[in-house]
């Protein structure tokens, strides 16, 4: 990478992911231990049906919260690693300098739907909040649930926005 804007878009990109590579990290990890505790659920709640006829009280709508905030906390760590499917059939012929604009207008449009996903996501449970709204049968306030959902997603756009300069850099060197 040379020119005038490779040293901004390299020193940009490792600002954002400075920022979202941490967060990436620790919210991967939370979404690990939500896959561990929705597969220690199922079981408990196999066994407990089968074994004893009495299923674990709770476990569906337990799984249903690990479940958003697996989807919703690994978001950020396939936008950092750009490891999201990609259907790339037309892209892959562009010369490479159009594939790395391809793809930092990819991640341009990519922050603004995951933005606002986070924001639509924010308010939702913020009305959520004053509603009081609570599960069915655990009784567990719903808000924090999804406040985490617009969490993740913010997080989302972090990573992404943190690929642009370095595709933009890619995409004018000479």
């Amino acid at each position: 990478m040379t020119g005038p804007g490779a040293g901004w878009g390299a020193s940009a990109a490792a600002r954002a992911d400075a920022v979202a590579a941490p967060l990436c990290r620790l919210l991967t990890r939370i979404a690990a231990g939500c896959l561990a505790a929705m597969a220690a659920l199922s079981v408990a709640d196999v066994l407990g049906r089968y074994l004893l006829n009495r299923p674990l009280p709770g476990a569906l709508e337990l799984s249903e919260f690990c479940l958003a905030l697996l989807v919703f906390f690994g978001l950020g760590s396939t936008g950092l690693g750009n490891t999201q499917v990609v259907v790339d059939i037309v892209i892959e012929r562009f010369p490479w300098r159009l594939r790395a604009a391809t793809e930092a207008v990819n991640a341009l449009l990519g922050a603004g739907l995951w933005g606002l996903i986070a924001w639509r996501s924010a308010d939702q449970a913020w009305h959520v909040a004053q509603k009081g709204e609570i599960s069915t049968i655990l009784a567990l306030p719903a808000a924090p649930f999804i406040y985490a959902v617009a969490f993740g997603s913010a997080v989302m756009v972090l990573a992404l926005l943190g690929r642009i300069p370095a595709a933009l850099v890619r995409a004018g060197a000479r």
